[in-house]
């Protein structure tokens, strides 16, 4: 629960509770949120299982995010 008390970290959840999406996709999702602090908050949440980073197969590389199970719980 300490985690979920940043302010953008709940709404990275929340936008992922509806589809995955890629980074670019999440950046203009998360209102007001910086390119520096959406990477070092998902990097957070990643850590602590609530969202999975998937690497796509695409030229250029995306990134693409889902909330895990766990992260759904939170709902």
């Amino acid at each position: 629960m300490k985690i979920l008390n940043m302010k953008w970290k709940m709404s990275i959840i929340d936008c992922l509770c509806y589809k995955p999406m890629q980074y670019s996709e999440l950046l203009k999702e998360v209102k007001g949120i910086s390119c520096k602090m959406l990477s070092c908050e998902s990097k957070d949440v990643q850590t602590n299982e609530l969202i999975d980073r998937h690497v796509l197969n695409t030229v250029p590389i995306a990134v693409e995010y889902q909330i895990t199970d766990y992260g759904k719980s939170l709902q």
